[in-house]
């Protein structure tokens, strides 16, 4: 019996210095394994279920939003607006505006629109009268394309959709 207890190690008595001999043992061939970051067939249906159910809760929360929008509970371009007035002066030319104005509809009945359109000239900036130039894709047929407007800083970004309120016309 070897000396020390170790395999591939062989001391005698008569040779104080180890000779190493290497064992040769037969062993299995390794897994194959995935690379780093290769998704495994589990993860990727678990991936393609979470995406359903995502794509899913955000086009019910879209819905969910428009519907409370239609009954006038909260707006999503009021909410996305600084909080106060913004100063009308020569520099507010060219600024991009959304504003709601009163109309009757085909039965009769009084209804709210938003029109945005482009500033095009300050006419007065103490009493907040300017020019407006209307987008062509929302005016009606009887609609003028260019209009002067006073803007009231109390009308600014209603809570409720109002006759005369005004904001920055966003789109995202």
């Amino acid at each position: 019996m070897p000396l020390g207890g170790h395999i591939g190690v062989r001391r005698t008595v008569s040779d104080p210095v180890a000779c190493v001999h290497i064992a040769r043992l037969p062993l299995p061939e390794p897994p194959t394994m995935n690379k780093l970051g290769t998704t495994s067939g589990l993860g990727a249906q678990m991936r393609k279920e979470n995406e359903e159910k995502y794509q899913y809760l955000k086009e019910s929360a879209h819905e969910e939003r428009d519907n409370r929008e239609d009954r006038g509970e909260g707006d999503r371009w009021s909410e996305k607006q600084v909080n106060t007035a913004l100063e009308i002066d020569d520099n507010f030319v060219g600024f991009k505006i959304e504003m709601c104005f009163t109309y009757f509809g085909d039965d009769g009945s009084e209804c709210l629109g938003w029109y945005h359109g482009k500033v095009t000239d300050v006419l007065n900036a103490k009493t907040g009268r300017v020019r407006v130039e209307w987008n062509k894709d929302c005016l009606g047929k009887n609609d003028k394309g260019v209009t002067t407007q006073t803007l009231r800083p109390a009308k600014w970004n209603p809570k409720k959709a109002i006759g005369g309120g005004w904001r920055e016309y966003l789109t995202k």
